[in-house]
């Protein structure tokens, strides 16, 4: 995402003091530049500015230049001033600036115009620009397999694909993605998301492990994880709003177990794959669980240990789901355990087998999406 740069310009030292405080409560990634008069010259020529005035009586002509710079979609003009009389309000808002603000400034004001020019008019704005989909693996049940599924599939996509593609272990547990992989985690799943929305994004990223050559980045919990620093579910709408400008495609793999972080993260995934085991007994839960979920147009369900002896049960299956199966995943536990004993991805311990084929043609699949 394009750099957002804050520049105040105002002669009045207590209010320059005032709003660098206030910044801090803000959600998002900024720079701050304070000034006393106001230069065009100052302005980046890069990335999302937004610029906070002081208009009075003695710098009026100063409406005309906003009006003159708001053309340019990358300025967000908040004009603050100590006037006021309903024609100068009137007059702001028509150069284009975003809002008009009365000193002294309200913190809670204040803060609820920057939120909202970044969420509507800079975050709205990069979506559009962005392809980028956030994937979410979930099952109703342990032991369906999940981790496997999204380990491998994320990292057949980074290589069908050539884009950045970010794994993420939302799960309880400790250890987990970072021991199938055999990754090195230094800062674990929580401190990335409690950090990110108050922190430089891509010296925080940069700081992601990268699984050996491919482009597939790890966030994980290693041996890290502790009950003193869980996930803000608050925070989880921005800091995917976040990745989404730096990975073009977002794996999340996540349990049950904590429901405010499980909705959260649901509500905000753009497709949602379903593990199930080739059982009328787990079909049914899914079936329950999808009524229970408003986004069950995303869900897919993926019939993972998957058998041709279970061919004559998938019209069963599908019926009780009321839409059909997304893919299968086939059965090779010989071939799970390997990989799982020598913290490899399947493709690596045996590349031709029907399983690697199986998550190729899937990886292939969505990259020809794009």
């Amino acid at each position: 995402m394009d750099n957002i740069s804050i520049l105040i310009f105002d002669e009045e030292e207590l209010t320059k003091t005032l709003v660098e405080s206030y910044l801090k409560e803000l959600t998002f990634s900024f720079e701050l530049k304070k000034y006393d008069e106001f230069d065009e010259q100052l302005i980046p020529k890069d990335g999302y500015k937004i610029i906070i005035l002081n208009i009075g009586r003695s710098n009026l002509y100063l409406l005309d230049k906003i009006s003159e710079l708001s053309k340019d979609n990358k300025n967000k003009f908040v004009v603050i001033s100590n006037e006021s009389s309903t024609d100068l309000h009137v007059k702001v808002l028509r150069t284009g600036a975003k809002d008009f603000l009365l000193k002294p400034l309200k913190k809670a004001d204040f803060i609820y115009s920057l939120q909202t020019i970044y969420k509507v008019e800079i975050m709205n704005t990069q979506q559009k620009k962005s392809k980028s989909t956030i994937y979410m693996a979930t099952s109703v049940e342990k032991g369906t397999g999940k981790t496997t599924f999204i380990i491998n599939l994320a990292k057949e996509l980074a290589d069908a694909s050539g884009e950045k593609v970010l794994l993420i272990d939302f799960n309880n547990t400790t250890n987990d993605i970072s021991f199938l992989l055999n990754v090195d985690v230094q800062c674990n799943t929580s401190s990335y998301i409690n950090r990110l929305t108050t922190e430089n994004a891509p010296i925080l990223l940069s700081k992601l492990v990268k699984y050996k050559n491919s482009s597939l980045y790890v966030m994980a919990n290693g041996f890290t994880r502790s009950e003193d620093n869980k996930i803000a579910e608050r925070n989880v709408y921005n800091v995917f709003q976040i990745l989404k400008q730096h990975f073009k495609y977002i794996f999340i793999d996540i349990d049950t177990e904590n429901e405010k972080l499980y909705d959260e993260v649901i509500a905000n995934a753009d497709v949602v794959w379903m593990l199930a085991q080739p059982s009328v007994s787990m079909f049914e839960k899914i079936k329950q669980h999808m009524e229970a979920l408003i986004i069950r147009k995303t869900v897919r369900v993926v019939l993972n240990k998957y058998e041709k002896k279970y061919e004559p049960n998938l019209e069963k299956f599908q019926s009780i789901l009321g839409k059909p199966i997304y893919c299968k995943i086939p059965k090779n536990f010989m071939a799970v355990g390997s990989a799982q004993t020598s913290s490899k991805t399947l493709k690596e311990v045996a590349p031709d087998i029907n399983i690697v084929r199986a998550y190729m043609s899937l990886a292939k699949h969505i990259a020809s999406k794009g």
